[in-house]
């Protein structure tokens, strides 16, 4: 064989010319590749080998040239090149002696790819099948140092499940059990050694993991909650925002958090929930912060049998997907009810429009807001909507104001409404702005200025006013980071509380913290009152507030 040498790096000859190749066709080409690639001009041999394979009659002799294809790909670094010519090999000829070669050129190419897992697994190809001394030596060496630098303990697992007849296999166990210990899943790690000292009894790898095991047992092992949070992308500050309360109340003695960025998108928040409950051995995940990653996620967590605390979600029946999901937030519904019935029964604004984000918020808000106020006789008569990042509002305003109404309901987040009040002014527009939870923000009052002056809007109350719970987050919050809390703050403080009082023994599964958070009845945090007791939305009432002279002023 003849590929040891020339992946190592050694002055390769290439493959031997088969024998009497004078009489077998067209043996030009196959003579003159060779030379090239002696030269190291590994293009033109690369052309010349895949002539030479058309144009040789031998099997045997044609495997050869599709060999050399493939090397001289790995030498030019066409890595992808590289694995396609060498399975096509290994796929179409699996009997030629120039199997093993290409195995390890396409395990290389992986390699190089950084794909270690199909590398491992060719490796271990090699060393199931190959008689080549020279080449098990070089999958052995190569097969050793990728389980220890490059691949993770499911990885490993992996392989060693699909080759556990390998000499190899005890290793690849220890080292997944290292790796789980390492990232502080005790339980994890004591499955994989029970499976690698009964199928690998007499391997020094079994003791060794069995004195590493006795080595941690009197070590406190954390246990892990998921973070499912926007951590890019346009919904970043309410990510942001939700972190900063769970770092604020995590015991970091007990617990340990991974955080998955979700961007926002119910299909990111799908994969992480699999990712982290799968990778990462999580007993309880907090988040996502929007509806419908909520509703992804808390499909997943359910069906898993984990523990989900959604902080900040607000459409209303995410609670009730399973008994494993909670959620702390005030629903859309109660917000939308709430200024729908104010708007027309007690302000008598019976003609309304509405301009809302094009997002489940924004269009769930719109939805129940328009229900509701044509229920109790008002009339709904334009509905705009815009697309995220929208800076210039002059369509939507002037489709509102063809339609004269009495007021406009604006069901948006901060940043809209600072940019959509100003222009609502800009086109003199006269009546009343209504709104929802993204109106009762430091930023609004902040940059709104005059415009936002006289808006009415349904939010919940934060308790900052009052109690105890309340008043030391507060206190806390701005002592690290400078500023008032947000509600979102909050309501993560909450979440990771409510999570840790329910966990503090060791041994508590997601089921019994399910169990016990089910039974949450009144909890005063730093959102105020929170009730679990059922797969109703937590406690909490819509007020309604105005704005008077740049402060927030309840009146009803």
């Amino acid at each position: 064989m003849i590929v040891a040498a020339a992946l190592a790096g050694c002055a390769p000859a290439g493959p031997p010319i088969p024998d009497d190749i004078a009489g077998d066709g067209d043996t030009g080409p196959y003579l003159e590749a060779q030379e090239l690639y002696k030269q190291g001009k590994y293009e033109e041999a690369a052309g010349l080998f895949q002539k030479a394979a058309s144009g040789l009659l031998d099997p045997e002799k044609v495997a050869g040239a599709r060999y050399m294809v493939a090397l001289c790909k790995y030498r030019l670094g066409k890595y992808s090149d590289a694995i396609l010519e060498g399975r096509n090999l290994i796929h179409t000829d699996p009997l030629s002696r120039y199997v093993d070669d290409a195995m390890l050129v396409v395990a290389k190419s992986y390699s190089k790819k950084e794909n270690h897992l199909q590398s491992a697994s060719y490796l271990l190809r090699i060393l199931s099948t190959s008689e080549d001394a020279r080449l098990v030596r070089e999958a052995d060496k190569t097969l050793t140092r990728v389980a220890r630098e490059k691949l993770g303990s499911r990885e490993l697992q992996k392989l060693a499940k699909d080759f556990p007849d390998q000499k190899l296999a005890p290793l690849l166990l220890y080292q997944a059990a290292k790796l789980e210990i390492r990232a502080g899943r005790r339980s994890k790690a004591t499955e994989i050694v029970k499976r690698l000292t009964t199928n690998y009894s007499g391997s020094q790898y079994a003791e060794k993991a069995e004195t590493m095991l006795q080595d941690i047992a009197g070590l406190l092992v954390k246990r892990t909650i998921g973070l499912l949070l926007p951590m890019s992308g346009e919904y970043l500050l309410y990510g942001m925002a939700v972190q900063r309360g769970v770092s604020l109340g995590m015991d970091t003695t007990m617990f340990r958090v991974v955080t998955y960025d979700t961007k926002g998108d119910p299909i990111e928040a799908l994969k992480a929930t699999r990712s982290m409950i799968e990778h990462d051995d999580v007993f309880a995940i907090i988040g996502p912060v929007l509806s419908m990653p909520t509703i992804a996620a808390a499909g997943v967590a359910n069906n898993k049998e984990i523990t989900l605390i959604s902080p900040t979600s607000t459409e209303g029946r995410i609670s009730g997907i399973g008994p494993y999901v909670f959620q702390l937030n005030l629903s859309l519904q109660s917000q939308a009810e709430a200024i729908a019935d104010f708007a027309v029964s007690s302000l008598g604004l019976i003609d309304i429009a509405i301009i809302y984000p094009k997002d489940a918020y924004g269009e769930g808000l719109s939805k129940i807001f328009r229900d509701v106020a044509t229920t109790l006789g008002g009339r709904v008569l334009v509905t705009v909507g815009y697309e995220a990042g929208t800076t210039d509002f002059k369509e939507q305003i002037l489709a509102v104001k063809a339609s004269s109404p009495q007021a406009v309901f604006i069901p948006a987040y901060p940043d809209d409404i600072v940019l959509i009040a100003p222009q609502m002014r800009y086109y003199e527009f006269e009546g009343t702005m209504l709104g929802a939870g993204g109106w009762h923000s430091e930023k609004v009052t902040r940059l709104g200025e005059k415009y936002v002056e006289g808006a009415v809007f349904a939010a919940v109350e934060t308790g900052y006013a009052g109690g105890e719970a309340s008043r030391r987050f507060e206190t806390l919050y701005e002592s690290k980071f400078g500023s008032k809390p947000s509600r979102h703050s909050a309501l993560g403080y909450d979440a990771i509380q409510l999570i840790q009082n329910a966990s503090r023994d060791p041994q508590t599964t997601s089921e019994l913290l399910m169990e016990r958070l089910s039974m949450v009845t009144t909890y005063w945090g730093a959102s105020g009152a929170i009730s679990l007791a059922s797969s109703d939305d937590a406690s909490g009432q819509a007020k309604i507030y105005t704005i008077s002279r740049g402060r927030f002023k309840q009146i009803k």
